[in-house]
């Protein structure tokens, strides 16, 4: 179906189009296309997690994340989370495992979310984007799962993506 660009904001678009459902009836709908996503969960050479601390001007609050981002026109998603890693948390990894997709929010938008393990970490130069206000830091698994538990961890991508970590290693 062809669909009409309401709004564009970088590489987002807001459109709206005419949709034919599985009971074979059309409707309008309205939509957010994302060209999709990375999100990272590093694990050190001793088990413990690189978080990184964000301020997201969508909330007006800081929140404790695994390193996620947009994926770049024509770049593969794991390309897209080796450079995010290094960008935001300077780190590079030897070892990448994937987790998989997700669907964060597909009531209204198309994104995908690629999951990645990323293992033997080194230090790398650290080049966040302009508006990335990032701060670094290394939990153990069980001082993560206490900050998701006291809800100092609320950022969907991060608890998912952990979960997701913890179903491979069973």
């Amino acid at each position: 179906m062809s669909a009409k660009r309401l709004f564009s904001w970088h590489r987002f678009h807001i459109t709206q189009q005419i949709q034919r459902y599985p009971d074979g009836i059309e409707r309008d709908v309205t939509l957010m296309e994302h060209p999709g996503a990375v999100v990272i969960v590093p694990i050190g050479a001793q088990g413990e997690l690189v978080l990184e601390r964000q301020y997201r001007a969508a909330v007006n609050h800081w929140l404790l994340e695994f390193p996620a981002g947009t994926i770049e026109a024509g770049e593969a998603p794991l390309a897209c989370a080796k450079r995010e890693l290094a960008e935001e948390v300077g780190l590079a990894a030897a070892s990448w495992q994937s987790l998989g997709t997700m669907l964060p929010a597909p009531g209204f938008c198309n994104e995908v979310q690629h999951l990645f393990v990323a293992r033997d970490l080194q230090a790398v130069p650290c080049h966040p984007d302009e508006d990335e206000l990032i701060e670094t830091l290394r939990l153990s698994p069980t001082d993560l799962e206490q900050q998701i538990r006291i809800g100092e961890i609320i950022d969907n991508k991060t608890i998912a993506a952990y979960y997701r970590t913890l179903l491979q290693d069973h």
